[in-house]
C-alpha cells in the first residue's frame, strides 16, 4: 500500500481528497499526513516518509513548487501530484523540469484522480526499477575498478600502451584529466615484514585523500602511483601532503619516492619510465627523496681509469665511493645496483688477463650473497664483501696478459674441457681458425702443442685426485679423459716416471715423513721423500 501526503492551505479541498481515497482507492493507497502550508509539508514529508504527494500550487509562504524543489533533493523516490485552480503554461513547463508526475484541476472528480494516481503509481515503479539496476551497475562497477586498476597499471608499465588504451581504462575508473604524473613508491624498512603494513597505510592515505590511484604492492617492494594533475600546483600539493603524512618514514629512508614528468594521457608510459629511472638513479625528480652519496662521474672515473690500467686509481676512487656509505643504514637499491655494476664491469677486465676455470668465473659474479645482504638492510656485511671482492679483482687485474686473445681462448677450453674427448680439431673449429693455425700459435706461446698441453692439464687433475686418496685409478681415469684405465696408466708413468699408485705410495711416505718426531723440516733438502716427490711432480713430457 502506497502512502500519501495532501498539501493545501484550504481544508475543504484535504478533507475531499481524504474521503474519495479512502472510500474508493483504500485498498491501495493509504493518506499518513495531512499539511496546510509549504513549511509544514516539508515536515511532514520527512517524518513520514510518504510515496506520494498531492500538493497545491498555491499556498502561502512556500508554494507548491518550491517544496517539490526541495524535496527532490532529498534523495528519496518520491512521486508529485500538483492541485491547481487554473491551467496554466508557465506552471506545467516548471514542473514539467521538476519531475511531477501529473495535476488536478480544483474541484477533483473521482475518475482524475484514479488517473492522477495510477500515473504516480507507474512513475513509482518505473523510478525505484532504475534505482535498483543504477545500485546494480554502481555495485558491480565497484567490483571490477580493482581489475580495472589492475589492467591499466599494466599496461602502462608494459610499455606499449595506446593512447585510446589509457585514455579507456581512466574513463571508466572516472578519471578525467588529460594530464597526468606518475609516480614510483619503494618501501624500505628495516624489517621485511613491515613493507605490507606500510604499503596498506600509504594505499589507504591516497584513497581517502588523495583523487590519486595506486597499484598492488609489486614484487613486495614497490607500487605505481597515477596523479592527476591540472597545474603544477596539484603536484606540489601532492607532495606536501606525501611529507606532512609520511615524514618519519621518507626521512628514514624507509619510504622512498621517485616522480615522472607531467604528460598528457598519451605519454603516460614515458612518465613512468622517467619514475623509475629516479627512483634507481637516485634522483627523485621532485624535490629530490635523497640526494645521491656519490656523483655519477665517480662511477664513470673509475671504468676510465680501469680501461687505461691505472689500478692505483681505481683503487681510490673506489674506496672513495664505499667511504660516502654509512654501515648504519639501508642502502637504497640505485646504490646496490651501481656498485655491483661496477664490481661487474672490474670482472669483465680482470679476467682478460688470466686464464681461468668455469667455476671460478661463476663464482666472482655470484653476487646471491651481497644482494641478499643489502636486502636486508645488512650495510656493515655489504661493505666488507664488497671490499674483499674488490681485492680479488685487485690482484687478478695486477697479473699481465699471459697469451694472445686466440691463445688464451683455447687454453681456457682445454682448463674447462679437458674430461671431454676434444681434439685440436674440434677446438679449432670452436675457435674457427685451421687446426695447423691453433697448434702453430700454442707451440709459439707456450712451448708445447695442442697433444702435450691437454695431457698436462689432465695429468695435474690426475695428480690433484690421487693426493686426495679417496678415488680409484678407474675413477681418476675416467674423470681426466680416458676411458681406458691401461692406457691411463701407461701415460701417467711415461710422463712422470711412476705409474700411479706409486705415486699415491710415495705421497703417503712424504706425509708419514713430515710427521716424523725425527724433526726433519718440511721441504729442507735432509729430506730425501720430499726431494723425490718435488723432482716428480712435473711431468716430462710425452
Amino acid at each position: 500500500m502506497k502512502k500519501i501526503l495532501l498539501v493545501d492551505d484550504e481544508s475543504h479541498i484535504v478533507s475531499g481528497l481524504r474521503m474519495l481515497i479512502k472510500r474508493y482507492f483504500g485498498d491501495r493507497y493509504s493518506v499518513v499526513a495531512e499539511a496546510g502550508s509549504g513549511k509544514e509539508a516539508i515536515e511532514k514529508a520527512k517524518e513520514y516518509s510518504p510515496d506520494i504527494i498531492l500538493i497545491d500550487v498555491q499556498m502561502p509562504g512556500i508554494s507548491g513548487l518550491d517544496v517539490i524543489r526541495t524535496l527532490s533533493q532529498s534523495g528519496s523516490s518520491k512521486a508529485f501530484v500538483l492541485i491547481t485552480a487554473y491551467e496554466r503554461f508557465e506552471i506545467a513547463r516548471e514542473a514539467l523540469k521538476l519531475g511531477v508526475c501529473d495535476y488536478l484541476l480544483k474541484p477533483v472528480s473521482r475518475d482524475r484522480l484514479e488517473v492522477a494516481l495510477n500515473s504516480a503509481s507507474l512513475y513509482l515503479e518505473r523510478s525505484r526499477f532504475l534505482e535498483d539496476r543504477e545500485l546494480a551497475l554502481l555495485e558491480r562497477e565497484k567490483r571490477l575498478v580493482p581489475y580495472l586498476k589492475q589492467a591499466f597499471f599494466h599496461v602502462l608499465g608494459s610499455g606499449t600502451a595506446a593512447e585510446e588504451d589509457i585514455d579507456f581504462l581512466l574513463t571508466l575508473l572516472h578519471q578525467q584529466r588529460k594530464t597526468a604524473c606518475i609516480a614510483v613508491a619503494c618501501f624500505l624498512p628495516e624489517q621485511r615484514d613491515q613493507v605490507f603494513p606500510l604499503y596498506q597505510r600509504f594505499s589507504r592515505f591516497l584513497q581517502f585523500k588523495t583523487d590519486s590511484l595506486v597499484s598492488n604492492l609489486l614484487d613486495n617492494r614497490y607500487c605505481i602511483v597515477y596523479i592527476p594533475v591540472r597545474d603544477p600546483g596539484d603536484l606540489r600539493a601532492f607532495h606536501q601532503g606525501m611529507r606532512r603524512e609520511f615524514d618519519a618514514e621518507l626521512s628514514l629512508g624507509d619510504l622512498v619516492l621517485a616522480y615522472g614528468t607531467t604528460e598528457h594521457r598519451a605519454r603516460l608510459s614515458e612518465s613512468f619510465r622517467k619514475a623509475m629511472r629516479s627512483l634507481f638513479m637516485g634522483t627523485g625528480g621532485f624535490e629530490s627523496f635523497t640526494t645521491l652519496r656519490w656523483p655519477i662521474e665517480w662511477d664513470q672515473r673509475l671504468m676510465k681509469e680501469a680501461e687505461e690500467g691505472r689500478m692505483g686509481n681505481v683503487v681510490r676512487q673506489m674506496e672513495e665511493i664505499l667511504s660516502r656509505l654509512n654501515p648504519e643504514t639501508p642502502l637504497f637499491p640505485h646504490e646496490v645496483f651501481r656498485i655491483l655494476t661496477l664490481l661487474g664491469f672490474l670482472n669483465l677486465k680482470a679476467i682478460r688477463r688470466k686464464i681461468l676455470p668455469d667455476e671460478t668465473i661463476r663464482e666472482l659474479f655470484d653476487f646471491t650473497d651481497l644482494l641478499g645482504s643489502a636486502e636486508k638492510g645488512l650495510t656493515e656485511f655489504f661493505l666488507r664483501e664488497v671490499r674483499k671482492r674488490f681485492d680479488q679483482i685487485r690482484l687478478l687485474s695486477t697479473q699481465p696478459y699471459a697469451h694472445p686473445p686466440m691463445v688464451q681462448r683455447a687454453l681456457q677450453y682445454i682448463k674447462n674441457h679437458f674430461n671431454e674427448p676434444i681434439s685440436l680439431e674440434s677446438v679449432a673449429d670452436m675457435l674457427n681458425v685451421s687446426p695447423v693455425t691453433l697448434s702453430r700459435l700454442l707451440t709459439e706461446e707456450t712451448g708445447m702443442g695442442f697433444a702435450k698441453t691437454l695431457t698436462q692439464e689432465r695429468l695435474a687433475k690426475a695428480k690433484a685426485l690421487l693426493e686426495e686418496g679417496t678415488h680409484t685409478i678407474k675413477e681418476i681415469s675416467s674423470a681426466c679423459g680416458y676411458p681406458d684405465p691401461n692406457y691411463f696408466a701407461r701415460l701417467f708413468k711415461r710422463s712422470v716416471g711412476m705409474t700411479p699408485r706409486e705415486y699415491t705410495r710415495r705421497r703417503k711416505e712424504v706425509e708419514n715423513a713430515q710427521r716424523d718426531p725425527s724433526g726433519s723440516i718440511i721441504g729442507s733438502p735432509d729430506n730425501p721423500a720430499e726431494l723425490l716427490w718435488e723432482q716428480n711432480k712435473s711431468p716430462r713430457g710425452i
